[in-house]
């Protein structure tokens, strides 16, 4: 079995290998400029921020847990054909990173459950709730037993959400269980 990459570092790298070496560089914000309401790049993607990393600013994320190793097993849980697609998207995006594999399962206990449901807090978009070993470490880190992300699906609907917006909602709670 292979493991993770021991540090975020690490896996930051591994994602950004793919047709150059990196370079490192400061970590900026800078604004998008406007002209006439919004820039080419908003009007193509609506869910752009107006504040920006550069691309190739390096990112460093605490870890706080590990999976055992990089195959991660996943299942959606949700009968939603428009949430099912969200999900899939989410991971296609993830794995395309090739840090992880994540393998969609129908049998067998999964490591990630995705799901959507209505929001207990209506502030959040989603969430991701973990369980893991204490007394199993790797690097230091506990060893995770099972992750769930959802969205809510009753928040996104309040603030009109596009598919566009709840995929990187998903991405995002993705993210989070996978460590």
């Amino acid at each position: 079995m292979s493991q993770l990459p021991a540090t975020p570092r690490q896996r930051k790298k591994s994602c950004k290998k793919r047709n150059r070496k990196r370079k490192t560089r400061k970590v900026t914000k800078k604004q998008t400029k406007a002209k006439k309401g919004k820039s080419k790049s908003q009007k193509s993607d609506p869910v752009q921020p107006l504040f920006a990393l550069e691309d190739t600013a390096e990112i460093i994320t605490p870890a706080k847990y590990r999976w055992e190793n990089t195959t991660i097993k996943y299942r959606i849980d949700t009968h939603s054909d428009y949430y099912r697609d969200v999900w899939n998207t989410a991971v296609a995006n993830w794995n395309d990173c090739k840090v992880v594999k994540l393998v969609q399962t129908d049998t067998g206990s999964p490591d990630i459950h995705l799901d959507v449901d209505n929001a207990v807090q209506p502030e959040h978009s989603g969430l991701c709730t973990t369980t893991f070993y204490n007394e199993q470490r790797i690097n230091n880190l506990p060893l995770l037993k099972v992750a769930t992300a959802v969205v809510y699906d009753d928040t996104c609907r309040d603030y009109n959400y596009s598919k566009a917006h709840r995929t990187r909602i998903a991405e995002h709670e993705l993210g989070h269980a996978l460590g």
